[in-house]
């Protein structure tokens, strides 16, 4: 899939209306590939460098690194040297987190597009920064399709910015290979490398590429200690590595990107709007200092509060182990390099590397995760602990809501005078409007929540009054509501407002649908959105738990009332 998508834009231009349709549709169906908006990134960015540079100031300590660093970033903490000729901006840390990922997943090919005043990353981080001094936080996607047209492609085919959603921390690093790391640092195969972790995870990503970079910094040090004069140029490219890395260490802390399946298929069906429901209203999370919040994400980051600060001091502490990685190796002639201390043993390494790297601490812990692994030595699990990193028991049933599904339903009339069987295929798809909020206590008892979409059915019928089969298409809209009894169990109503037409014995009539239906099953508890597919339908069919009520109104007809079970198939 990912394939295709590069060839099909290869072979259109940015001007063609074809190239405009299909840049809509991934924007329209894709999850956007940045966790936070640009401006959040480059918030976040930018003041956790600032930090880490006046914390390393107060260090009697680090003279010869403080004296290098401010040889690559000036006064001002701008990358001079990244910023092409004639420029009229500074390339900060920020920056560079806001870019990496989302408009350039090659950090080789991202440094030389930032030093060429005319390239497309130019002309991006000039439209940016227009929105960013009106008050926005980001360019709309709109704008910035039209000045990197690749941006479109990145948000449909970038699955590294997510977690695995249901595996545990230590799975989101299976496949970690030291050896690889080890090569790409002799070797400088870094391309190649970063494009070898595309189909990984924030996590996994983060932690390579970040060891990549101390140990780009220790390689720094050691020259260091020789006057050699490529020590600057080797200590901004370990600063450039980890401002990559640390995009997906600031993805790691969204909401949205962490309860999604990460596939192409799953971004172009219910992920955009799982994502957005979660990055709106946020999901309980606890991190490895037994920290629990409420998490959300793209647009919604208020760096002054405790959860905006936490990201911002992960970002902090994730630089400060380049600078540490730094002072080690050109103070201590024996230092220990960083990728030499990681175990041999593949199954001990992601155990070790959850341990030792500093931002591992404040990310959030994976569902399901055994969080007596994973936890700090200093920290006690608790009940609450293991409640919050539980997978999100209405998480599919939040997907059905948000997302687009497919519903089969099985129909009969109920009049007496009439007699009616047959079939029914309906897709329901997007969200006009929605409301979802939380009671006072953080619950959803006493509280209504309504949703409201488009939907599409097909009907196949056979009457009594004629030997053949009538088909019927109808359109309209679909409404859900959904009222909490409980912070478990909620009544169910939903209704359909369609019309349609009505083929039958060689003629067309037209339809009027108003229809009602009742949704049981959280009522009995019976959470059938979590069962596999195999074992739903069967359940909704014989346990009736989705029941509706319709009239339909035509010309040449009385009002025909009927009666459906429904199915849910797919969502």
């Amino acid at each position: 899939m990912h394939t295709f998508l590069k060839i099909v834009f290869k072979d259109i231009r940015p001007t063609s209306s074809a190239a405009i349709i299909l840049s809509f549709l991934l924007l329209s169906y894709a999850n956007n590939a940045a966790a936070f908006l640009y401006g959040e990134h480059k918030l976040i960015g930018d003041r956790a460098f600032r930090q880490a540079m006046q914390r390393l100031e107060q260090d009697g300590n680090a003279e010869t690194l403080q004296r290098y660093l401010k040889t690559i970033t000036g006064s001002d903490y701008t990358f001079p040297g990244l910023a092409g000729a004639g420029a009229t901006y500074g390339v900060t840390y920020g920056m560079l987190n806001g870019l990496s990922g989302d408009h350039e997943s090659d950090p080789a090919v991202l440094e030389l597009l930032l030093k060429d005043a005319g390239s497309r990353i130019a002309k991006i981080i000039l439209l940016q920064q227009s929105y960013l001094n009106k008050g926005f936080k980001a360019a709309p996607d709109g704008e910035l399709v039209k000045a990197d047209f690749s941006y479109a492609l990145q948000a449909a085919v970038n699955l590294s910015h997510f977690y695995a959603y249901g595996k545990s921390f230590q799975a989101q690093l299976k496949g970690f290979d030291l050896n690889q790391v080890k090569t790409v640092s002799e070797k400088n195969a870094l391309s190649a490398f970063v494009k070898s972790l595309g189909h990984t995870n924030a996590i996994h990503i983060y932690v390579s590429l970040h060891l990549l970079a101390m140990d780009m910094a220790e390689k720094a040090g050691e020259s260091a200690r020789s006057n050699d004069p490529a020590v600057g140029s080797r200590l901004q490219r370990a600063l450039f590595l980890n401002a990559f890395a640390d995009h997906f260490l600031e993805d790691a802390f969204s909401a949205g990107h962490l309860v999604v399946n990460r596939s192409v298929l799953a971004s172009l069906t219910n992920n955009k709007a799982l994502h957005d429901f979660y990055c709106e209203h946020g999901t309980l999370i606890v991190n490895r200092k037994g920290e629990i919040w409420l998490a959300y994400g793209d647009g919604y980051l208020d760096a002054e509060n405790a959860t905006g600060e936490r990201i911002i001091r992960a970002v902090q502490l994730s630089v400060e182990e380049i600078f540490v990685a730094f002072n080690g190796s050109y103070q201590n002639p024996n230092y220990l390099k960083v990728l030499n201390r990681i175990p041999d043993v593949p199954e001990a390494q992601p155990g070790y590397l959850i341990a030792s790297m500093a931002a591992l601490q404040l990310v959030p812990i994976p569902y399901n995760s055994d969080l007596k692994t994973v936890m700090a030595p200093t920290v006690a699990v608790t009940d609450t602990m293991k409640k919050t990193n539980q997978l999100l028991y209405y998480r599919n049933f939040i997907r059905s809501r948000v997302g687009n599904s497919v519903v089969a339903g099985q129909l009969k009339t109920v009049s007496r005078d009439q007699s009616l069987t047959g079939i029914e295929l309906r897709a329901n798809a997007l969200n006009f409007s929605k409301h979802y909020t939380y009671n006072t206590l953080g619950g959803k008892k006493g509280i209504l929540d309504t949703w409201h979409g488009y939907t599409l059915a097909y009907q196949l019928a056979q009457a009594h009054y004629h030997s053949g089969f009538s088909t019927q298409f109808t359109g309209g809209l679909r409404s859900n509501f959904d009222y909490w009894l409980s912070d478990t169990r909620f009544l169910g109503l939903y209704s359909y407002l369609e019309g349609g037409f009505r083929f039958e014995n060689h003629q067309v009539d037209a339809v009027f649908l108003p229809s009602v239906g009742i949704n049981l099953g959280s009522l009995f508890k019976i959470n059938y959105y979590n069962m596999p597919g195999w074992l739903r339908v069967p359940v909704m069919y014989l346990l009736p738990l989705k029941v509706r009520y319709a009239t339909e109104f035509t010309f040449r007809r009385p009002p025909e009332h009927q009666l459906a079970v429904e199915l849910d198939l797919f969502f």
